[in-house]
């Protein structure tokens, strides 16, 4: 149970780390659910992130929320294995049959999820697809579904590596700056010292020769050596101060002359100590000091507390022991150096702590610098070995990781001879350690006199990079595999509505290599006369905008119905290119039109039924009000057709209705519409009649093409109809018009057979006229 709660505790970890829970919607994740539901012919397709209470949908297709509580969650289990979870019916399964995501919207009733995981190995959610009837998924599909999520999987950690990269790359600069300035600073730092002690020993060797030549060319010495002297009896009172003492300590000669160093330049806590080694002195004299350069406070007339250096020598004038000593104020050069020993321990702990392995070399090719991450790279520490062996040692191979490098393409003495080296690749492959693939970068070292300090190289191990530039290869094999053998047309077109992507489909439905399509623009692969067709929803998904059309297309005298989707690819919150996927919609929409044609047509006549009736008159009846027009509506009824189906049989009366109805088709314009309502009521819808008259001149030519007889199982049947017509302008509705055909129906088969009445309406101002045909 504590494992599994540790390891919980690392997935959220892992999962926050990615930065992308409540981050706003976007293309790069959209495409593969919009794939997915195209591919797989779901309704619902989502990429789904697992948090601790919650689920959240990066993208999603077919579904309105925006996270689930993680009781519900279907993912929440399959992020518990490395296979995918697939539930062909929830209502059959224990864990997910009394689920409100099954039982209630959106009625989950087939789902399969394949885990999509962080950088760091840990489930961070799946790609599912969800259907609301139970299915399964054969072999290709399961492996199609595995095959998007890996590809998911990449997009979400891209950031992560991208960061890690360019963290690796700021780290490299920032050390590349720090050695810059750290050598300058150390360059700096001798060459002021090598001054000062050259300066140091000249004044010395001066003072020497002017000692042995004379007393007044020691004075002339004394007096311009950069070095403060000082002399003092054994009770330590001044008998010489020269100029440098002066500048240094700031009493002059005549103020300090007969005093005690101990009240002029000896701090207070230290006066003790200096008196009782004057006394010393006085007894025996300073012993193993002398000729020895030592260090001592001091302090200035001002009161200020310095550092400084002193060799003390003695010497006996007329049988009594003095002493004298040279001082220096080393104040400045102790801060500066301790400024360089402080920068130099920062400098160290950066190199100790980067993640880029960080080599230097002296001028004799001796390595100097051999950071943390070095020695974890290389598996050991620098060692003391000829520059001709460190391929040997270090194990130094080429790019291909099988030449072992020779010295004359080792990185480190390519930037010792004099060449700036800028990403190297090389690969170093220790015994029983990880290979890794570094780029090396480095430069000569030189002081600011252009004298040769060294060199330098800084390993950037991209090991992981390549692992996941491979991984993308092999991703972007499997893209092209799938969209190559997915049943839909996908491409890819710039701004320019040029291709930049086509899968194979469109040489199988259109005739065209996707080799062949690449850089070409719509227009000039298919013509003018397609590129118009699509141009606005092009348009539109050029604009930001998704966009759908449906278009037909033909190749080989075969016609092909393409329903073609267009998305636009966002990034910096800019339109860079369109997606295309076209489905053939051309089965789909053939079946559309037969259930259709079925819905709306009666199956005995093939005339419209009821349905498609009662559209149509309210359709006429719209169009006359617009157009301030009159309609007519007739009912017709065949006289005595129960006899025909009594004495002859169902078949002749199914004969007779047919011919019936063909018979009065033929006596109707082109923009009437006969219908059969049920059994043998017909109705006829009259748009554009003007007065009773047409309506009845209409009847009279029904009544007249029923004259006829009919020949019906090898007899000759005299069939005729009772016809009732109502006329309505403006204010006629479809139930007053029905009411008032239908009154007038019975008053002509009240008052005998094969007649007509025409009625106007409203009733308040009906005018009916009754006739039999001769």
């Amino acid at each position: 149970m504590d494992n599994k709660l540790t390891n919980e505790y690392f997935r959220l970890r892992s999962l926050c780390t990615l930065g992308i829970l409540d981050s706003p919607a976007e293309d790069r994740f959209d495409q593969f659910t919009v794939l997915a539901t195209a591919a797989f012919g779901v309704p619902i397709a989502l990429v789904s992130l697992v948090d601790q209470d919650r689920q959240w949908f990066k993208s999603r297709q077919g579904l309105a929320v925006g996270e689930t509580h993680r009781s519900l969650a279907f993912c929440s289990h399959a992020i518990e294995s490395d296979e995918t979870l697939i539930v062909a019916d929830a209502l059959q399964d224990p864990r997910f049959a009394g689920n409100p995501l099954v039982l209630g919207a959106p009625h989950i009733r087939f789902y399969a999820g394949h885990p999509i995981r962080t950088h760091e190995g840990f489930a961070a959610g799946t790609l599912c697809i969800i259907d609301t009837k139970p299915r399964t998924l054969n072999d290709a599909q399961l492996s199609m579904l595995q095959s998007l999520a890996k590809l998911v999987e990449h997009e979400l950690n891209r950031d992560a590596v991208v960061r890690a990269r360019n963290d690796a790359e700021n780290a490299l600069h920032a050390l590349n700056a720090s050695l810059d300035q750290r050598v300058r600073e150390r360059t700096l730092a001798l060459q002021e010292k090598n001054d000062a002690l050259s300066r140091e020993i000249r004044q010395r060797a001066e003072a020497e020769a002017s000692l042995r030549s004379s007393e007044e060319r020691v004075r002339t010495i004394i007096e311009t050596s950069f070095s403060a002297f000082v002399a003092a009896d054994a009770d330590g009172r001044v008998i010489e101060w020269n100029n440098s003492a002066e500048r240094i300590f700031g009493w002059s000669r005549a103020e300090v002359l007969g005093q005690s160093l101990s009240s002029t330049i000896v701090p207070a806590e230290f006066r003790a100590a200096h008196e009782a080694g004057m006394a010393r002195f006085g007894q025996a004299g300073f012993g193993c000091k002398l000729n020895k350069t030592l260090q001592l406070q001091a302090k200035t007339k001002s009161g200020a507390d310095i550092a400084v250096e002193m060799t003390i020598s003695t010497f006996t004038l007329g049988g009594m022991p003095y002493f004298s000593a040279f001082l220096n104020d080393v104040s400045a050069p102790l801060h500066a150096r301790r400024a360089l020993e402080q920068k130099q321990e920062l400098l160290d702990a950066v190199l100790e702590t980067v993640d880029v392995g960080v080599v230097a070399c002296g001028a004799d090719g001796e390595l100097t610098v051999f950071n943390r991450t070095a020695r974890e790279i290389h598996g050991q520490p620098p060692g003391q070995v000829d520059a001709g062996e460190w391929a040997e040692r270090y194990d130094l191979f080429e790019a291909d990781g099988k030449t072992r490098m020779s010295p004359s393409d080792i990185p480190l003495l390519r930037a010792l001879a004099g060449e700036t080296v800028k990403d190297v690749r090389m690969v170093i492959a220790p015994r029983g350690l990880k290979r890794r693939t570094l780029l090396a970068s480095g430069r000569r070292l030189l002081s600011p006199s252009g004298e040769r300090l060294g060199a330098v190289v800084a390993l950037n191990d991209i090991t992981d990079l390549i692992e996941w530039q491979d991984k993308l290869e092999s991703s972007e094999q499997m893209l092209r595999t799938i969209t190559d053998n997915v049943p839909v047309l996908i491409a890819y077109l710039d701004t320019g509505f040029r291709f930049q992507f086509a899968n194979a489909i469109y040489k199988e439905w259109l005739g065209q290599r996707s080799a062949d399509m690449i850089g070409k623009t719509v227009a000039e692969v298919f013509g003018a006369s397609y590129f118009e067709e699509r141009k606005i929803g092009l348009a539109q998904a050029l604009a930001g905008h998704m966009s759908n059309i449906e278009a037909k297309v033909h190749r080989k005298g075969h016609e092909r119905i393409l329903n073609s989707t267009y998305i636009p690819h966002h990034r910096d919150g800019q339109v860079v290119g369109i997606y295309v996927l076209s489905t053939d919609a051309t089965a789909a929409r053939e079946h559309e039109r037969q259930l259709l044609a079925l819905a709306n047509a009666d199956p005995l006549t093939n005339l419209p039924n009821r349905r498609m009736y009662e559209f149509h008159l309210e359709k006429a009846l719209a169009l006359g009000r617009r157009q301030g027009t009159q309609l007519a509506l007739m009912y017709l009824d065949l006289d005595n057709f129960k006899r025909i189906n009594d004495t002859l049989g169902h078949s002749a009366g199914d004969a007779v209705l047919i011919e019936f109805g063909a018979r009065v088709k033929s006596a109707l314009r082109e923009s009437d519409m006969l219908a059969r309502l049920a059994g043998d009521e017909f109705t006829v819808v009259l748009e554009g009649v003007g007065n009773i008259e047409n309506c009845e001149a209409v009847a009279s030519k029904i009544l007249e093409v029923l004259r006829k007889p009919f020949s019906v199982c090898g007899q000759l049947l005299q069939i005729s109809a009772s016809i009732g017509v109502a006329l309505g302008g403006a204010d006629a509705t479809a139930d007053s018009l029905a009411h008032e055909a239908d009154a007038a129906l019975y008053s002509s088969k009240r008052k005998g057979k094969s007649r007509f009445c025409v009625v106007a309406v409203p009733a308040n101002t009906a005018q009916r006229r009754e006739a039999q045909t001769g």
